[in-house]
């Protein structure tokens, strides 16, 4: 027989204090990945420096901008789901397999690139 657990408001407003502090220390490692993923994929000439897309600013905006966006789906997520953290990381893969479509869709020609 499966057991029923509640969670305390109490618990579940110290999980959303303790997801403001590592909201921004997580945009903050973030930030400091991609942008040295994109300094590493320019100093080997696999993209160049001036692809609009992937300047810095661009990179870091669309970072910071996409990180709120997952801390309020996280949010949403465990005030509704049964399992949040399980559901979470299904509809986190499930963004990752979207996000990756445009460049699939640009490696095989049925999205054009400038």
């Amino acid at each position: 027989m499966p057991s029923i657990t509640a969670v305390h408001p109490s618990l579940r407003r110290s999980a959303n204090r303790r997801l403001v502090w590592v909201a921004p220390l997580l945009t903050i490692a973030a930030v400091l990945a991609n942008v040295g993923i994109r300094a590493l994929a320019v100093a080997a000439g696999w993209v160049p420096h001036n692809f609009a897309y992937l300047e810095a600013p661009m990179v870091i905006g669309a970072t910071v901008v996409l990180l709120i966006l997952a801390c309020v789906a996280f949010v949403i997520v465990g005030r509704f789901a049964r399992q949040p953290v399980r559901f979470y990381r299904r509809l986190a893969v499930l963004a990752l397999l979207v996000s990756l479509l445009d460049p699939v869709m640009a490696r095989a020609g049925m999205f054009p690139i400038t």
